[in-house]
């Protein structure tokens, strides 16, 4: 499966979301911040051409940041380090032909793992190892996911952590369905479901909800008698082992969450700021830099190296 996904990666990038981790990742790796200045922003090309489509301006610190999650941003950090080793220098919107092998092989990358999980999944339900097989294979590639697991774009990484997530959640739900014990391996796949999840948040805020179904699915699925008594089964769960949730499920959910709302007051200026407040589909503003009057005008970012000479 590897080498049919090498031989048939795209040759091209794909345009859009995507650049703006990619960019704030590179200026990461070149400053060691988030933050673009305004004085980079000429290399930025016309990505921000619709004001706070892909970057929010934050003006008081002169500095564009991606309105994305943060995760992206670090997950990116591998196939840019690479490029950066590589070719020794690294462009804040690298576009080289060698960066693009360096993203598709990352891709390769997490479509192994994300199979690893993914026929562990599937050993749940079936232990017939054709059929493992044959719901994997047209799972991938008669469906849309085939799309995104060649693209270099960041659908990709959210595959990964919510398969782990779905993994480790059903093996405690099933572990813990009868009784719930004090087996340490049983509460580390509570653990497991709960960190995917914080990196599912860490790329997109609506993943903050999978937190609720952990949640409730933890505290009255182990010793699940029947529906009428769901909510007294989850209050004696919760009292027998409550250090067990506090250690397994609450203190990692506070972690990532503090973390992410860290991430979004320091970038937007406030925890309860996502980033997405700025976009005003159809105004073409531009960041100042001492003047709210002031237009850049860059060239595409895949113009043609020809185009771009006529220029």
């Amino acid at each position: 499966m590897g080498l049919f996904h090498v031989l048939t990666m795209p040759r091209f990038y794909y345009r859009g979301d995507n650049f703006v981790p990619r960019a704030e990742c590179g200026n990461l790796l070149n400053t060691g911040k988030l933050g673009i200045d305004y004085s980079q922003r000429n290399m930025l090309h016309d990505l921000f051409k619709e004001e706070g489509r892909y970057f929010y301006r934050n003006d008081a610190r002169q500095e564009l940041y991606s309105k994305y999650g943060i995760g992206y941003t670090l997950l990116y950090m591998v196939p840019l380090w690479a490029e950066k080793r590589h070719s020794g220098k690294l462009d804040i919107l690298c576009l080289t032909p060698s960066q693009l092998v360096f993203l598709n092989i990352y891709n390769v990358l997490f479509t192994l793992l994300s199979t690893v999980y993914f026929y562990q999944i599937v050993s749940l339900y079936t232990s017939k190892s054709w059929q493992k097989i044959a719901f994997i294979l047209l799972s991938y590639y008669t469906t849309f996911l085939w799309h995104y697991l060649r693209s270099p774009t960041v659908e990709v990484y959210q595959l990964l952590p919510f398969l782990g997530f779905y993994y480790h959640m059903a093996c405690f739900l099933r572990k813990s369905r009868i009784s719930l014990r004090q087996d340490a391996k049983i509460w580390k796949h509570l653990f497991m479901a709960v960190c995917f999840v914080g990196i599912l948040l860490s790329l997109k805020l609506f993943f903050g909800l999978l937190f609720i179904v952990i949640g409730a699915l933890a505290t009255t699925v182990p010793g699940w008698g029947s529906l009428r008594h769901a909510v007294k089964g989850a209050y004696g769960n919760l009292s027998e082992f409550k250090y067990h949730y506090l250690l397994y499920m609450v203190l990692p959910l506070f972690l990532f969450v503090a973390f992410v709302l860290t991430v979004n007051h320091y970038k937007f200026g406030s925890i309860f700021q996502t980033g997405y407040g700025q976009w005003l589909p159809g105004e073409s503003k531009t960041p100042a830099t001492g003047t709210a009057k002031e237009k850049m005008h860059a060239p595409h970012a895949l113009e043609s190296k020809k185009h771009e000479k006529s220029e």
